[in-house]
């Protein structure tokens, strides 16, 4: 009996865990499990055209469960995923996949690589339209998060993220992540030998800027407080493109020290699902 019982909570501790991971095996056969949120995305993406993975289950559902933990879910407006591998499917919010633009969803232009691994502009003019406008559908100039994670390491100084002619912006290069926002002329910039891995711009009071590379973090005073009033393109401008691949890409309210460093290892680790 006692024996019946120990094989009986190992069972349990097994089924537990993996039901963490976003999984069950059973019979051999690999069940999934997934949280609302990351089931209606993956729902769009299969009704664009693709059946998700196992992995991709599994990653997205580690994703939308391990951020909604640390609370970093409910402070996005949109979020790419990139999972799918070809433009129709790429082009959803995470967040809310509805197929509009009120839902964020992604116009591609000009020419992209779309894969696995993500979505990697081929041309300068290659961009996304995320039809977002920050003074609309952001919550503050004192309350916000932009963040990339590339999969290229390209030295240029062309942005990942920007919207209308201020200096709401992101791109990172061989020499230095660089981001700035609202109507700061002065872009913060963290030293790096890459563009590879997570970068971006947060700002939760009306005084600083934290800039951010993985898991390194710089707070920078900014005291600047117009808004961008523009609609937010990704991977370029029109006539530069970035030429880095997408991976995961956020846009959103500012997060604390503590969930920036715990977001940079939710997205490094959903990437690794999925091998990229």
């Amino acid at each position: 009996m006692k024996r019946i019982l120990i094989i009986l909570s190992l069972l349990i501790s097994v089924a537990f865990a993996q039901s963490k991971a976003g999984f069950y095996v059973v019979g051999g056969n690999v069940i999934t499990v997934q949280d609302t949120s990351s089931r209606n995305y993956l729902k769009a993406i299969e009704n664009a055209g693709v059946v998700p993975s196992v992995l991709q289950n599994a990653a997205s559902n580690f994703l939308v469960t391990s951020e909604k933990a640390i609370g970093s879910y409910s402070l996005m407006t949109a979020q790419y995923g990139f999972i799918g591998g070809n433009a129709a499917t790429h082009r959803f919010n995470v967040n809310n996949p509805i197929d509009t633009d009120l839902g964020f969803r992604l116009t591609f232009s000009g020419t992209f690589a779309h894969s696995a691994t993500g979505a990697l502009p081929t041309s300068a003019s290659s961009t996304a339209r995320t039809y977002l406008n920050p003074s609309l559908n952001l919550p503050s100039q004192n309350n916000l998060h932009l963040s990339f994670f590339s999969g290229t390491n390209i030295q240029n100084s062309f942005y990942d993220i920007s919207a209308g002619a201020g200096a709401f912006r992101i791109y990172g290069n061989g020499s230095g992540f660089n981001g700035g926002n609202l109507s700061s002329s002065t872009f913060h910039q963290i030293a790096t030998t890459n563009s590879l891995g997570w970068y971006g711009i947060n700002r939760i009071n009306a005084t600083q800027t934290t800039v951010f590379k993985n898991q390194t973090l710089n707070t920078i005073s900014n005291t600047s407080n117009t808004f961008a009033n523009a609609e937010v393109i990704l991977f370029g401008e029109g006539v530069n493109s970035s030429m880095r691949e997408g991976r995961l890409i956020i846009l959103g309210a500012g997060f604390t020290d503590t969930q920036l460093i715990q977001q940079s290892r939710i997205v490094t680790f959903f990437n690794s699902m999925q091998n990229r």
